[in-house]
């Protein structure tokens, strides 16, 4: 078998005695070794984000795959598909990953300072409010009920 190497959708350029299925899984496993050590090396957001764009974009070399996917023989294609729909689960889920890992974290207090400051208590019952309260409370205790209704006049 004769295959050229170098970027994964240029391989498509290959002569195989084996068909085109045997050199798209190399490709495949070519690619993720790439990609993923492309998206685990990535130093910050700006890097992560050219990475994802050079292997997880429309025009990326995942699509550019998904593209070759049409010269492999018809019992080859749903294994094949199967392969790089879980290439392209497993690198969105380390560029998530990364994403995460890069993303700064917030620090500082978790309330707003700029609000104003709660007032203290300003002032206090009237005494007869206290003593009627009291009152309440102790015939509560030995089972009677406040009710509130109507006056009566006499």
């Amino acid at each position: 078998m004769f295959l050229l190497t170098g970027d994964p959708c240029t391989a498509g350029v290959a002569f195989s005695f084996f068909g085109v299925s045997l050199m798209l899984r190399e490709s495949i496993e070519q690619l993720r070794r790439e990609a993923s050590d492309a998206l685990n090396q990535a130093g910050d957001l700006g890097a992560l984000e050219q990475a994802s764009i050079k292997y997880l974009s429309r025009k990326g070399l995942v699509a550019s795959l998904f593209k070759q996917l049409g010269q492999a023989t018809v019992e080859e294609r749903p294994a094949l598909g199967q392969l790089l729909n879980e290439l392209k689960q497993e690198l969105e889920g380390q560029e998530a990953l990364r994403k995460a890992a890069l993303t700064p974290k917030a620090t500082g207090p978790s309330f707003d300072t700029t609000l104003p400051g709660r007032l203290p208590w300003i002032g206090s019952y009237h005494p007869l409010t206290l003593v009627m309260r009291e009152i309440v409370d102790i015939f509560a205790r030995m089972g009677f009920r406040v009710a509130d209704g109507p006056k009566l006049s006499l």
